[in-house]
């Protein structure tokens, strides 16, 4: 595992300061991955101390996101091919 990011913020300890979202750089990972031509990619989000419950972070899954920027246009996708299930197109029974 490579740490990607820090951050250090304090949201959601209270109703005075509720919780909040919060982005990191992950470029390094997402990098690697396509470098290797990796097909996923996981992330762990964790506190600087996991004992303590004011440090205590998670990820909201119902809104998490990986948001990519590019600086030129990817070239055109080649052999693209389905590849599940392995059969060819003309012998799937309809």
């Amino acid at each position: 595992m490579t740490q990607q990011d820090t951050r250090s913020v304090g949201y959601g300890h209270d109703s005075s300061c509720p919780g909040h979202t919060v982005g990191f750089d992950a470029l390094q990972g997402v990098r690697y991955a396509a470098d290797n031509e990796l097909d996923s990619l996981t992330f762990a989000l964790k506190a600087a101390d996991e004992g303590d419950w004011l440090s205590w972070k998670k990820f909201d899954g119902s809104s998490a996101q990986l948001l990519i920027s590019y600086n030129s246009r990817p070239n055109v996708p080649a052999l693209l091919k389905v590849a599940y299930p392995s059969l060819p197109c003309a012998s799937i029974a309809m």
